[in-house]
């Protein structure tokens, strides 16, 4: 049964049709909806490709160390920066106030013997890279790397002294695929809690993190994980690639769209830096999924029930569609997207300094 009512929504999903796809060949931009509503003061962004890597990436000029790691090694209170329950700006949400970013906060891990800091942002394809190089947490290999520890000062001394000799990279991921990633994998901590639809998330990605704060401060917890990481998962890319002054904070950046060919390209690089030893990595890099697995690769209840309302009105939402989340009724959410990810636009969406 599930399978013949998948066969019919992903009928009604073709006969429905889809906004016309226009390209720019003179946007800088390659990503976005042609059908949707763009906020003003939004780039007026035209061909949809929701597959399509970021602008910036490659080689680019390092300009200081990333910012909230700067900050802490400044001496700044880790509670004025992080996501922590115990935080201000925790204890602002819980309020009902809506405060700027703390910081751009970002995980970060390195490698002593092979000089190499990877800035760690979340649903970039992130567990594939450190599976690839071994997590020191778990794993005894040379290669691995170690998470910096904010609370220990002489750790992150010692990580931001190197950050100018040792080798920064990361990987970035297509903004509006991200929202959607995020969203998927973020909601399937949250079994027993009140439903959010996409509608609300887009306009509001704290919303899910605050669901869950809110749950736990009247003793009723629902999620399955803490504030704190539904929280750090909808900050934008650039908090973790950028310094205090907006500049570049790596070497090199990736991009998950190109997985593969990037990290191959990755340890090439690496492996050329004279004085430094020679990578040992498994030839092959397999890129793991961790979201919720959609309608189209295992049917839930929840996404049946949503399937047949798309296919009682076609056009409403199709699960199957990863753009139909910034279509027709959600076509707000495309600017409300671009605007909570604005930095990612300015940053990623741009053209940055090359060596």
């Amino acid at each position: 049964m599930a399978h013949l009512l998948l066969a019919v929504v992903l009928l009604a999903a073709a006969l429905a049709g889809v906004c016309m796809l226009m390209a720019n060949p003179t946007s800088q931009l390659v990503w976005g909806l042609g059908c949707a509503a763009v906020q003003p003061g939004l780039p007026q962004l035209t061909a949809v490709d929701l597959a399509a890597g970021t602008p910036t990436h490659g080689h680019l000029v390092k300009r200081g160390p990333q910012s909230s790691l700067e900050a802490l090694a400044q001496g700044r209170n880790i509670l004025e920066l992080s996501y922590l329950p115990e935080g201000d700006w925790a204890t602002q949400r819980l309020a009902g106030s809506a405060p700027p970013f703390p910081s751009k906060w970002c995980a970060a891990m390195f490698n002593d013997k092979y000089r190499l800091i990877y800035v760690k942002c979340p649903k970039t394809a992130s567990t594939s890279l450190v599976d690839h190089f071994g997590d020191c947490t778990f794993d005894s290999r040379d290669t691995c790397l170690a998470f910096v520890r904010f609370d220990n000062a002489s750790e992150v001394q010692h990580v931001v002294s190197h950050w100018q000799d040792f080798f920064v990279f990361g990987f970035t991921r297509n903004v509006l695929a991200r929202a959607v990633s995020m969203y998927r994998y973020l909601a399937h901590f949250m079994p027993a809690c009140r439903r959010v639809a996409w509608d609300e998330f887009c306009a509001n990605p704290f919303v899910l993190g605050d669901v869950c704060r809110r749950a736990e401060s009247v003793n009723r917890p629902c999620c399955e994980t803490s504030p704190e990481h539904q929280y750090v998962h909808v900050l934008p890319q650039a908090h973790c690639f950028t310094t205090a002054n907006n500049e570049s904070a790596v070497d090199w950046l990736g991009r998950v769209e190109h997985f593969e060919t990037d990290l191959a390209a990755l340890v090439q690089l690496l492996n050329s830096r004279p004085g430094v030893p020679q990578l040992q990595l498994p030839a092959q890099a397999v890129k793991t999924n961790l979201e919720e697995q959609s309608l189209c690769q295992r049917p839930s209840r929840r996404h049946l029930v949503d399937a047949a309302t798309y296919t009682l009105a076609p056009g409403t939402f199709n699960p199957c569609d990863p753009a139909d989340y910034f279509r027709g009724a959600h076509a707000h959410c495309y600017g409300d997207v671009l605007q909570h990810f604005g930095e990612d636009v300015s940053f990623l969406y741009t053209r940055q300094p090359h060596p």
